[in-house]
């Protein structure tokens, strides 16, 4: 996958920045120049043209094989990383309020692993539960490139069997339990060092070439 430098960097260093401001006490004339610099800097990129997400698409090599053949290229092997949506709000790379989460697989299971930081906290010293949820999404979802498909989510059900804790490594892994024609039912784990914090369970739809081709702006 070839990414954009620049776009990495410019969201790199407004996470960096977001972090600092969530997590940290700031004293007033910090706070008053941090203003001062990204008020003018914000106002000039919003003139920019808006981005398409699904012109973006169009052009990877990896959705035109699945809607050309209806299956995506070969999976990745066992311990290789998984190439995920780079605007994603878990692991994108190029999403400024993402999570800096990684996926790898391990055997018939995609491992996501991440260290939640000071914006997404909800209680003290824990993560915001729908944050939780929609990092177990992203897990699951980071399955299908193992399955050598495109799915969306039809049902998820999950269980905060714990807090989940704040500034150290979690890691969600997620399996393919069942299938069921164009359903995948898929199971997800997550845990720290004090043992599992959530369990959870979704049905998984695959799509349709042909519709998937009208998403992403290619031709039927």
């Amino acid at each position: 996958m070839i990414l954009d430098d620049d776009r990495r960097r410019a969201a790199a260093a407004v996470r960096r920045l977001g972090n600092a401001v969530a997590g940290r006490v700031l004293e007033p004339e910090l706070l008053a120049r941090i203003a001062e610099v990204l008020e003018p800097l914000s106002a000039e990129a919003e003139t920019a043209r808006v981005r398409d997400k699904s012109t973006d698409m169009s052009g990877n090599e990896r959705w035109e094989h699945f809607r050309l053949t209806g299956r995506m290229p070969e999976p990745p092997g066992d311990g290789e990383v998984i190439h995920f949506d780079p605007g994603s709000l878990v692991g994108g790379v190029y999403n400024p309020f993402g999570m800096g989460a990684s996926h790898h697989r391990e055997g018939d299971e995609a491992v996501t692993r991440l260290t939640l930081t000071a914006p997404f906290e909800g209680p003290p010293a824990r993560v915001h539960g729908g944050v939780v949820a929609a990092i177990v999404d992203e897990a699951m979802a980071a399955l299908m490139p193992t399955l050598q498909t495109v799915a969306f989510t039809g049902e998820l059900r999950i269980r905060l069997v714990a807090g989940a804790p704040m500034g150290v490594p979690v890691e969600f892994r997620a399996r393919l339990l069942d299938r069921q024609g164009r359903r995948l039912i898929v199971g997800c784990t997550g845990s720290g060092d004090d043992g599992v914090f959530v369990l959870a369970e979704a049905t998984f739809i695959e799509f349709d070439p042909a519709r998937f081709a009208g998403l992403t702006g290619g031709g039927a």
